[in-house]
């Protein structure tokens, strides 16, 4: 077998294009101490006609009947599980012991059956502190209506005395087989996964601490079959607070595959860097004088890449308005109560993104613009950039124009949009995209100090894993027992 080393940029961005990792961004842009649900569904049969609450935490019109009001769950310091990727990330949830009944949350991730029939995984860590002897305390589900009403794949726990409980998985309703020996108030890794036929049938398989550089195992911690009609596809997923449970829950990841459920293709120890891809000032760009939808074609890195924008104006020669000005040329956004709706600019997609920064002002103090990140066919919203007041200038109404910058942090492909959701204009007069490249895989140290090789994967060009590579060009991916990471491309 002859092997040809190439550029770690090279190999990883065969690995990272045809990732499977759906949404990780269950928790990200909160800090600590923020209210989880962002909104309320009247009911739990809510049509997809009404507009749905995608990609945040809303609460479910049904809760056990004893609960009349409920706490929303609150936002805590991050969990820590030592080789997962999501470790000390974001933030947790705090599902504080309720007074009585239960409450719960859903994110919603689709209204449709885009993610219908087939297998997905779900990984998080989780720590109870307390939980009832006498029945079990499922908090954990994932749904297959995105208001929160056709719970399937049921995780929880049974105290055993007042140090340790017992895992479990339940189809319609809370657990009742539960086994395993686990200690409160200690944060533990799981990864539920579930297949589904697209009628509702399937089974769920629960894996407590797995081999987070290994592959799926061949045995599961507990299983249980899906009956019914509910989990027909995956459209939400839901936790909940119970009198009966005290726990956090963070970190969260929903893939199709093992691998991206645990992050290993996002986040395998390298360094990384970041130079300009995308810089942007719109001095020479088209004047379009009225509120409408246009594209304009920019340099992305070495290539090309449109800006879908929507009822925006451009304004070329405008006076630039920021501290330290380079050109002219400036786009306006349309607000959210205009004619045609709020303004939007959609970004070229990136191989890699490590942050975004925008020269922003509008013409009334205190407005915003709202940093989204496209996931399936829906926008998550990453960074709301409040335009500070405190830059007005002296005995003027208006804001002078200043950066705001968010770090994005992917490895992965991305597509980035700002969108206006206020009722006055914001103007951005430049733009700014950085990549995010990886310089190495592991230290370059003596192989006697990386240890032997404990696994060695392989990926076709187009990202997809095989056992054995055939004949022609592969990607080869070897472990060693440091935690260092070696990829190479390999010709048979």
């Amino acid at each position: 077998m002859k092997k040809i080393v190439l550029t770690m940029l090279t190999c990883t961005s065969v690995l990272f294009a045809n990732a499977q990792l759906i949404t990780r961004d269950f928790l990200t842009g909160y800090t600590v101490g923020n209210n989880l649900e962002k909104g309320t569904y009247a009911n739990t049969t809510q049509g997809v006609g009404t507009p749905i609450m995608a990609n945040q935490w809303s609460r479910s019109g049904k809760d056990d009947a004893n609960n009349t009001s409920g706490a929303n769950p609150k936002t805590v310091a991050a969990l820590t599980y030592s080789g997962y990727s999501e470790s000390g990330k974001d933030v947790a949830v705090d599902l504080l012991q309720l007074a009585e009944g239960g409450r719960t949350s859903i994110y919603s991730i689709a209204s449709d059956n885009v993610y219908g029939a087939g297998t997905y995984y779900v990984a998080f860590m989780y720590n109870v502190s307390a939980a009832s002897t006498d029945a079990g305390n499922e908090f954990f589900s994932i749904d297959g209506n995105y208001t929160g009403n056709s719970q399937r794949a049921r995780f929880g726990v049974k105290g055993i005395n007042e140090n340790t409980y017992a895992i479990g998985l339940g189809d319609g309703g809370v657990p009742t087989d539960f086994s395993g020996t686990y200690n409160f108030n200690q944060t533990y890794l799981a990864v539920v996964k579930v297949t589904i036929d697209g009628t509702g049938v399937g089974t769920t398989w629960v894996y407590i601490n797995p081999d987070t550089k290994g592959t799926e195992p061949t045995t599961a911690t507990a299983t249980c079959g899906i009956t019914g009609t509910a989990l027909k596809s995956v459209r939400g997923i839901v936790i909940r607070q119970r009198s009966s449970l005290a726990a956090q829950i963070g970190g969260i990841r929903l893939a199709k595959s093992w691998s991206d459920a645990l992050g290993e293709s996002q986040d395998d120890g390298g360094t990384y860097v970041s130079k300009e891809i995308i810089h942007e000032n719109f001095q020479n760009w088209p004047a379009q004088a009225s509120n409408g939808n246009y594209t304009q074609s920019i340099s992305v890195g070495t290539a090309t890449g449109n800006v879908v924008m929507a009822n925006c104006i451009i304004e070329p020669e405008k006076e630039y308005a920021a501290a330290s000005p380079s050109s002219t040329g400036r786009l306006t956004l349309q607000k959210s109560n205009g004619t045609g709706g709020a303004g939007a600019v959609e970004f070229p997609e990136v191989s890699s993104c490590g942050s975004i920064k925008l020269n922003l002002n509008s013409g009334s103090l205190g407005k915003s613009l709202t940093l989204q990140k496209k996931s399936g066919d829906t926008w998550v919203e990453l960074k709301t950039f409040t335009l500070s007041s405190t830059a007005a200038e002296e005995g003027k109404t208006s804001c002078v124009a200043g950066n705001y910058e968010y770090e994005v942090k992917s490895a992965t492909p991305v597509t980035l949009r700002v969108i206006n959701p206020t009722t006055s204009t914001i103007y951005i007069w430049e733009a700014w995209v950085t990549d995010y490249i990886k310089t190495s895989t592991y230290n370059k140290q003596a192989s006697t100090d990386k240890g032997n090789v404990i696994s060695t994967r392989y990926y076709t060009l187009t990202g997809v894993r095989v056992q054995e590579p055939a004949s022609g060009i592969f990607i080869q991916q070897s472990i060693y027992e440091n935690g260092a990471v070696e990829t190479i491309k390999i010709m048979k």
